[in-house]
């Protein structure tokens, strides 16, 4: 380890301590070394390609729907770097503090939800003088992490606790909380103790929940799909949880109008709704027909509706599938899939694990696919192979929360029969195949991008001042 490393990782151990003088010394250098680091400036003048020229981004806020079979089919590669980069406003005058509590840092290489709160959380850095990120889950790659975040931002360990988080409140004025990453029951418990304690502080922070998707909903549709009724005392402690801690939030936010509707018919007393879907950066080179084989599945076993969309592929899909493609294969790319490795024994399957530079690895399949059972949300895996340019074949609920056709943007089947068919065409079909590349990349461009989703951000920042 070189005498940097070591330099950095001690710095981070000030930066952690309990001893307020210590953890500042640790911070103050920290900031410094942030300031210095190149960065490429966020609000820097980006070229404006003609169809998206002011007055069509004007549009697009106030009419997605009237602009999108414009924009979508004339979205190119070349238009990547426009999409990519997220609406900025310098003049726009700054809130003093936000605090954000999620379990872990925003692990963006590692699932699509922490990707997206990534992004998020860069778009809300440019709306607040100052931002804390409370996690309480350590990871060993924590430091690289960090240093994603914006310099503004600072990220604080505390232990998974409500304790903890109305320390950081009572200690100093947050304008807003915001929760994310809802998830582990546990974690909901501790916000919604948190939330009955914030009650009593006089000049409490508006309060936003980040709950992406309608989890009591996910466990119901899991239980129906595996006819479990044995997990049926479980859904009733979620819908509790997730009751509780919707009637003390002042704002909701989720991933589709799906999760929206969902929630408005589970749960009646929630508050005012905000969509901000998954955020994915678009590709400025699409593969080719010719330059791809095979098929792909992304996601960790470790997530049941994963493990079981695999493993119904395996058992009912692929043997039909091999009958008419003697040679396909499926890669499925993911972490712990190790004790499967003697049920998917199959040498049409390869269990590729975790793979650092997905989007690399992705554009070499001719098709991604997504076999889920069950689930909610807006399905990442299908964002980051349609940003990428690799056409899909899912399931209904794989589609689930994309405004997209079968037969237009991607194929979807729900039975073994037709996904096998589909599937089959998708590797064959070339015409098909650059069809669905293209449409559901410009649909990425136009509901997904950075720009997109930053506009939809400034929509919410702006409705909080009202």
């Amino acid at each position: 380890m070189n005498l940097k490393n070591i330099a950095t990782r001690l710095t981070w151990r000030l930066a952690d301590s309990s001893i307020p003088i210590i953890r500042g010394i640790g911070w103050d250098i920290l900031d410094f070394a942030r300031r210095r680091r190149p960065s490429a400036d966020q609000n820097a003048a980006q070229p404006v390609p003609a169809r998206f020229a002011p007055s069509a981004v004007a549009e697009a806020v106030t009419a997605p729907a009237a602009v999108e079979a414009t924009v979508k089919d004339a979205v190119s590669p070349e238009d990547a770097s426009f999409h990519n980069q997220p609406f900025a406003d310098p003049e726009r005058q700054r809130r003093e503090r936000l605090l954000l509590i999620s379990p872990s840092l925003p692990r963006y290489d590692r699932t699509s939800s922490s990707l997206r709160i990534s992004h998020i959380v860069d778009m809300l850095a440019s709306y607040f003088k100052e931002t804390v990120f409370l996690y309480s889950i350590k990871t060993r790659d924590d430091l690289r992490y960090a240093r994603r975040l914006p310099d503004n931002v600072r990220p604080k360990f505390v232990p998974l606790n409500a304790k903890y988080y109305m320390e950081e409140l009572r200690r100093t004025r947050y304008d807003v909380l915001w929760m994310t990453d809802l998830f582990d029951s546990r974690y909901i418990e501790q916000c919604v103790e948190m939330l009955g304690e914030l009650r009593a502080l006089a000049d409490r922070p508006l309060v936003i929940t980040d709950t992406m998707d309608c989890h009591f909903q996910k466990s119901l549709r899991m239980a129906q799909t595996k006819q479990n009724p044995g997990s049926a005392p479980a859904s009733e402690k979620l819908h509790s949880l997730e009751s509780a801690l919707y009637s003390s939030s002042d704002r909701l936010i989720v991933v589709t109008p799906n999760e929206s509707k969902a929630i408005r018919q589970h749960f009646p007393s929630a508050p005012r709704i905000t969509v901000l879907p998954n955020v994915h950066r678009l590709a400025d080179h699409l593969p080719d027909f010719s330059s791809t084989a095979g098929l792909v599945f992304v996601g960790s076993a470790g997530v049941n509706h994963n493990r079981d969309a695999v493993l119904a592929f395996h058992a009912h899909v692929l043997p039909i599938l091999k009958k008419q493609v003697p040679t396909v294969r499926l890669d499925v790319i993911g972490s712990s899939w190790e004790p499967f490795r003697d049920t998917l024994d199959d040498p049409a399957v390869t269990l590729k694990g975790w793979i650092g530079d997905l989007d690399d690895a992705l554009t070499r399949y001719r098709a991604l696919i997504c076999p889920l059972l069950y689930g909610t949300g807006l399905k990442g895996k299908l964002g980051s192979a349609a940003s990428l340019g690799v056409p899909i074949v899912t399931t209904s609920i794989g589609a689930e929360g994309f405004p997209v056709e079968d037969g237009a943007h991607c194929f979807i089947a729900d039975s073994a029969e037709k996904f096998s068919e589909k599937t089959v065409q998708l590797l064959s079909d070339r015409r098909t195949w650059e069809r669905f590349q293209r449409r559901f990349y410009g649909l990425m461009a136009e509901r997904y991008s950075p720009r997109a989703v930053s506009i939809a951000v400034r929509k919410l920042m702006d409705s909080l001042h009202t």
